[in-house]
């Protein structure tokens, strides 16, 4: 079971209203929908993925097939292992010292930066896509933060079942440019921004549109195995996020991702 003090932050994906504990249920007060609590993981996608329609939910699906695929070798990756050793550094400058609240990290997958946000956040939400991710994630952090206030979330960015101005930090870690199409990507800036308290951070990375990259790959297209990617210019991802951040910090990094901290306008 979750820790029970967390679950009162998270609300229905569907229509935002509050959930209550039902033995091993949170059940929403106003659609009645249910979801399921399994040893602090909460199966709380929206209905909409549960019975996708539309090209970009199919392709949310797809993805999640995938995800649940690569995620007992996903860690193993020497890309993703070179660019961390840049970027790991670079988020723990960017989050400081600052002891937060109440955190959201979106697209934590089997956890390789969970583990690092534990440590600073009070009360951590990590949502993913792929519950076999979540599965992993959760062995990871049971294995040396069990003691820890943290709950995982098998949700969707485009729908955060939390509750407006909520979090005092959210985080990102090349997850975002995968959500299907640069207009639903730039939903899940208001969501994000929707979610966080005035003034609070969100610090993340994406896919940048680099000069490395336009040498040797593409600016939009699919990975192995159908995941979607768009890759950002700086300049347009600081377009995108004025409507509701200020930016403090939009750098490359590696030539392979930007990694921002921005914060929401009072």
């Amino acid at each position: 079971m979750a820790p029970t003090e967390m679950m009162r932050w998270l609300v229905c994906p569907d229509d935002g209203e509050g959930l209550t504990l039902d033995g091993g249920l949170l059940r929403c007060d106003m659609c009645g929908r249910a979801f399921e609590v399994d040893d602090r993981i909460v199966h709380i996608l929206p209905a909409r993925l549960m019975r996708p329609l539309s090209d970009a939910d199919l392709q949310k699906v797809r993805e999640q097939r995938t995800r649940d695929e690569q995620a007992s070798w996903y860690d193993r990756l020497i890309g993703l292992k070179l660019v961390g050793l840049f970027e790991l550094p670079l988020y723990r400058r960017l989050l400081g010292a600052t002891n937060y609240d109440v955190g959201l990290e979106i697209g934590c997958g089997t956890g390789r930066v969970t583990v690092e946000l534990v440590k600073q956040v009070k009360h951590l939400f990590a949502l993913d896509l792929s519950y076999t991710s979540l599965q992993h994630c959760r062995e990871r952090l049971k294995r040396g933060f069990g003691d820890k206030c943290w709950m995982l979330l098998h949700g969707d960015a485009n729908s955060l079942p939390l509750p407006d101005e909520s979090c005092d930090l959210v985080f990102s870690a090349q997850a975002i440019e995968h959500i299907p199409g640069k207009h639903l990507q730039c939903e899940v800036f208001s969501e994000v921004a929707r979610v966080l308290k005035p003034s609070s951070p969100f610090v993340f990375s994406i896919y940048h549109w680099s000069w490395l990259m336009k040498l040797f790959s593409r600016r939009e297209g699919y990975h192995k195995g159908g995941i979607y990617f768009y890759r950002w210019t700086a300049d347009e991802l600081e377009l995108a996020l004025s409507e509701h951040f200020e930016v403090d910090y939009l750098r490359p990094c590696a030539a392979y991702i930007l990694v921002v901290r921005a914060f929401k306008k009072p």
